[in-house]
């Protein structure tokens, strides 16, 4: 997605261009905010956004079977609970699967699993501030200069954290606002 595209994504208001005065205009004391991205760090102008990753989940825990599987499989006809468990994030189904599901380190041996297709746990969540911080300055040492969050509520986006990363880097993040749904 070029720079264009991306301000329109993320500008309120009527579209690209539109001057939004600094000073309140609604009549009502808040500001108007045409024409402004809001950012975890309040509104910035649109050219202020600069060069943005799109759609990046800086914290986000996706551990479905841990959550919702039971829920989820109630609605499911088998042949869709077929596909579901047969893909990436399928429900552990041996007890060497469900040992390696519950894994919370990365290890070398943990190559083995990876090959067969297996996914460990450890891997659907981001939570660790710190290296979280420490790639988002990696991205802004790299020229960038914004990021849009697309976590959505459900699947524990971390508003907190994302403000504490934005101001530590002086870089503009856009959280999204959105529910996750289950297909």
């Amino acid at each position: 997605m070029n720079r264009r595209a991306a301000v329109a994504i993320c500008v309120l208001g009527t579209g690209i261009g539109s001057r939004a005065s600094a000073q309140p205009a609604r009549g009502d004391g808040r500001a108007d905010l045409t024409g402004k991205i809001l950012t975890v760090n309040g509104p910035i102008a649109p050219m202020e956004l600069g060069e943005t990753l799109m759609h990046e989940h800086l914290f986000i825990d996706i551990r479905f079977p841990d959550r919702a599987y039971p829920r989820l499989a109630r609605g499911m006809s088998d042949q869709e609970k077929e596909v579901f468990e047969s893909a990436r994030f399928a429900v552990p189904s041996t007890p060497e699967r469900l040992a390696f599901w519950n894994r919370e380190v990365w290890a070398p041996d943990l190559l083995d699993g990876l090959r067969k297709g297996w996914m460990t746990k450890a891997w659907l969540r981001i939570t660790d501030s710190a290296a979280v911080r420490w790639e988002v300055e990696e991205f802004k040492r790299a020229g960038g200069n914004a990021i849009v969050d697309a976590t959505p509520i459900g699947l524990r986006r971390d508003p907190v954290k994302i403000r504490a990363v934005a101001r530590a880097t002086g870089l503009h993040v856009v959280m999204g606002s959105g529910w996750y749904r289950w297909p």
